[in-house]
């Protein structure tokens, strides 16, 4: 489901993506409902298929459900991200200033991993929706961590037996902002869950996530700004899969709509879905 501070006028666009999963399909002939089946013995997360399917014309869907409910007095807290310091641009391609902490921390990529996803994005924005987000005239591309007291977890996870408050979610990636009023904002990235199987053994899941089309911007309840959007993922646990989001947090004071500060409280309300298929999670 990610988004930074540097220009607020176009952090209020920032969005927090957090998801559900499922994993690879088993064939079935009707919709009756949830099958369990044996889950092998664990040596890593590459080897573990998941076990609880929903069976349907389509196929078996396995799913991941993360939502995000913190509540926070820190006025940027609306934001839902943190911004790193933006990539030099000069129309033809962009260069990291830095690494990002949360890539390198998190998810073990170095500074030339990280450049060679920006170049990805880059790519992938011009082959897929026809824009050059390396345009400093058009474009800003801000790296994003989705902020701590967001509160983003999973619930639920296909096979997965999970503990009543989640597993923690780490969310970071690239976000393009338009800076002329007309181009759409664009975002590339990965989640971390951060789970635990057999009991308390570490279960590391990383889902690689980029827009299928689009983000929907909108304005909410008091002028609070609304996001929803799909996204492609991709998992070496669960395989291909699209992932659902909608963000609508709310600010319970004061909301400064022009810079996107909220003083009082900040009500979190996100809610991602994941499900992954033969169909490519359909």
């Amino acid at each position: 489901m990610k988004s930074l501070s540097i220009l607020s006028t176009l952090s209020t666009r920032a969005l927090a993506l957090a998801l559900v999963i499922a994993a690879p399909a088993c064939d079935a002939d009707d919709a009756s409902g949830v099958t369990l089946r044996a889950q092998p013995g664990l040596k890593s997360h590459h080897d573990t298929r998941t076990a609880l399917t929903l069976e349907g014309s389509g196929g078996g869907l396995q799913w991941i459900q993360f939502i995000a409910n913190g509540v926070s007095e820190d006025p940027l807290s609306m934001h839902f991200v943190d911004f790193g310091a933006p990539p030099s641009c000069d129309g033809s391609g962009c260069v990291l200033a830095e690494s990002s902490s949360c890539q390198a921390n998190h998810f073990d990529r170095d500074l030339a991993t990280q450049q060679a996803a920006l170049d990805a994005f880059v790519t992938d924005a011009e082959e897929r929706f026809g824009v050059n987000i390396a345009d400093p005239a058009h474009y800003l591309i801000l790296p994003y961590a989705a902020r701590e007291d967001v509160g983003i977890r999973a619930v639920a996870m296909s096979g997965v037996t999970v503990p009543a408050a989640g597993f923690p979610v780490r969310d970071c990636g690239l976000q393009a902002v338009g800076v002329d009023g007309v181009s759409m904002p664009l975002v590339m990235g990965s989640y971390l869950i951060e789970a635990a199987v057999n009991p308390g053994q570490a279960f590391p899941v990383v889902l690689d996530y980029r827009l299928r089309e689009p983000l929907v911007m909108g304005v909410g309840r008091d002028g609070a700004p609304v996001a929803m959007g799909r996204y492609e993922i991709t998992s070496d646990v669960y395989g291909d899969g699209m992932g659902q989001f909608i963000s609508a947090s709310a600010c319970e004071g004061t909301l400064d709509p022009m810079y996107g500060l909220c003083f009082g409280s900040v009500s979190h309300n996100i809610r991602n879905s994941i499900t992954f298929s033969a169909r490519g999670g359909f």
